[in-house]
């Protein structure tokens, strides 16, 4: 994994964290000692946070340092495709109603 995708898998686990604990950015920021804009750059995968600042928002999300980066790498989009397949050949018809209007609609 590089840098780049360093930042923006972590980035996206605190963003992840944060809406699971119904925090807003300003209140996670005033939390960890840092400016919204700080944790604006950290979620968008923009800036790397310190060290410091990953204590802080570890002890915010009551957790370990080691699980913000506890995430999987991105598949390969073939292997996508093929996991999208699979999942949609087991739906019940229902649900892929329901899978083809949310897909249709983003």
């Amino acid at each position: 994994m590089n840098e780049e995708n360093l930042k923006i898998c972590l980035g996206a686990k605190i963003k992840e964290y944060r809406n699971k604990l119904k925090l807003t950015q300003d209140e996670l920021a005033e939390k960890i000692n840092r400016t919204q804009r700080q944790v604006s750059l950290i979620e968008l995968g923009k800036s790397f946070p310190n060290p410091e600042t990953l204590l802080n928002v570890a002890k915010v999300f009551n957790c370990d340092i080691k699980e913000l980066f506890d995430f999987e790498l991105l598949k390969e989009n073939k292997n996508i495709k093929e996991d999208l397949t699979n999942l949609i050949e087991s739906l019940p018809e229902d649900k892929l109603k329901l899978l083809y209007l949310i897909a249709k609609n983003i």
